[in-house]
């Protein structure tokens, strides 16, 4: 059976991830997976649902598309720079420079 507990942090992977593709809601929950396992020798329950909603505002304030999509986006932003940079070679004409 279903708690509502488990319905909200579903959610929370799906959008912490990046909603339209299949890595979001992976790499969202893995984080929110892994995340109980890393906090819960040093916090208590309590204060680890503040830490996931800590992570949460922070993940949505800085990558508001989400991890996957915004990270995509920015590889994407980052090729294009690196290639619209590259040195091009001009073709030899034969004419000699003036002296």
């Amino acid at each position: 059976m279903f708690a509502f507990i488990n319905t909200v942090t579903m959610v929370i992977m799906v959008i912490s991830g990046g909603k339209g593709s299949l890595a979001g809601p992976v790499v969202g929950g893995l984080i929110f997976g892994l995340l109980p396992v890393a906090l819960r020798p040093v916090m208590a329950p309590e204060a680890q649902w503040i830490a996931y909603g800590g992570v949460l505002i922070a993940i949505l304030f800085v990558l508001p598309r989400g991890i996957v999509p915004s990270l995509a986006q920015r590889l994407i932003r980052r090729r294009s720079r690196t290639t619209a940079l590259a040195p091009v070679a001009l073709p030899e004409t034969g004419a000699k420079e003036p002296a």
